[in-house]
């Protein structure tokens, strides 16, 4: 009788086990597929707190400049959420790279390595630059899962930034 109920208890806890770990892998999966669905979709959502300029100066601090550079990633990640925004453009590259050599920041090298990256023109790796700089602010939610498409990005800067901001992309 012993044996019996030894072997019922395991075989429940083996089939706990067991769906347990089936539910955590189908919910991987259904997360997966909705942020692949997200990539492959339009994002036609205007967002808060958007900046067309930096409005950075001489003298601010590393928080304020990680800050700005977080924003402008926001134009070409994917993230379930994001909040503010600053263009990524040649003259907003210029600008926080003009501070950031100034200024004696602890994340200075990274930061500049980042900005260079950006002025030549490499994008590939923005997901990681943002959450990079998520993390120094100390970010809990909107991690980026991947990087928008040229038609995403496009549809991101008319809905949140200006004509002035458009044009200066080359998307008017």
């Amino acid at each position: 009788m012993k044996k019996i109920i030894g072997w019922t208890i395991v075989v429940c806890i083996t089939l706990l086990i067991a769906g347990l770990g089936t539910y955590v892998l189908i919910e991987m999966n259904n997360t997966k597929a909705t942020q692949q669905e997200k990539l492959n979709g339009g994002n036609d959502e205007k967002i808060g707190g958007v900046q067309n300029t930096t409005h950075l100066k001489k003298g601010d601090d590393e928080e304020k400049v990680v800050s700005v550079m977080h924003k402008m990633t926001h134009q070409k990640v994917a993230a379930d959420e994001k909040w503010g925004a600053v263009p990524m453009t040649t003259s907003t590259i210029k600008e926080v790279i003009s501070i950031v050599e100034k200024e004696d920041y602890k994340e200075k090298k990274p930061l500049l390595d980042i900005l260079q990256k950006w002025q030549a023109g490499n994008f590939t790796e923005i997901d990681q630059d943002h959450n990079y700089l998520w993390t120094l602010q100390d970010g809990t939610e909107g991690k980026a899962y991947g990087i928008m498409s040229p038609v995403q990005e496009r549809q991101f800067v008319h809905q949140n930034f200006n004509e002035t901001v458009a044009k200066e992309l080359g998307y008017l």
